[in-house]
């Protein structure tokens, strides 16, 4: 279907999403080069926007997904919950918001936590808040204590959740989506504002995003 995605995590204050992005890529970048390495399974690839910044102990970086993204950047056409490997063959599994689209979002956990070598880790992201998108295909959003429980559930230790965008950056994103065409002149203003509330009022109540990790027991 050649379905457009995220191309680049670069992401600029003339874009309405900014301030969802602003904390989410450098919270995912860090925990890429804490816990990513060997082959690298990602679910829901699209276009890898994070493949520029993978770090070197990261020797394979396969991309799933199930359609072809614009760029041609998918490697195995296959849904999030029946990803077709044998158990055990990667080191680290990588997803970023693609939790909230499958609809048997267990299912994917599970088969997240089945393709993880023992002692491997899991590297995921996704909403609490966030415009519907891609509809029809925008089934949940998650707390954090949602995302304990099925990692939990699922067998996954050594859980770690953080927050990305607190209750300001959440009241920018909002007012930035009531104004009739979004114009980039008024992203330049109220991006920095909010952004700057949000860093020195930081309060986690309600969030823009969550990035988790975690391990597979050895």
């Amino acid at each position: 279907m050649n379905i457009p995605r995220l191309s680049s995590a670069n992401i600029s204050k003339a874009n309405a999403h900014y301030l969802t992005y602003k904390s989410l890529v450098p919270t995912i970048q860090n925990a890429l080069a804490q816990y990513a390495q060997g082959k690298l399974l990602d679910i829901g690839c699209g276009n890898k926007p994070y493949e520029e910044v993978m770090p070197t102990t990261v020797t394979a970086y396969v991309g799933c997904d199930i359609d072809q993204s614009d760029l041609g950047k998918v490697d195995m056409l296959c849904p999030a919950d029946a990803i077709p490997v044998p158990d055990h063959s990667f080191d680290t599994v990588f997803s970023t918001q693609v939790l909230e689209h499958v609809a048997n979002h267990q299912g994917m956990l599970a088969e997240a936590y089945r393709v993880l070598k023992p002692g491997g880790n899991l590297i995921l992201s996704c909403p609490m808040y966030w415009p519907l998108h891609e509809e029809p295909y925008d089934f949940f959003r998650f707390t954090k204590y949602g995302l304990q429980h099925l990692l939990l559930e699922k067998g996954f230790t050594h859980i770690d959740i953080v927050p990305c965008g607190g209750r300001w950056a959440v009241a920018g994103t909002m007012l930035l989506e009531l104004l009739p065409l979004r114009p980039k002149l008024a992203n330049r203003l109220l991006n920095p504002i909010f952004d700057w509330l949000d860093t020195r009022r930081a309060d986690y109540s309600i969030v823009l995003n969550y990035v988790l990790t975690a391990k597979k027991p050895a």
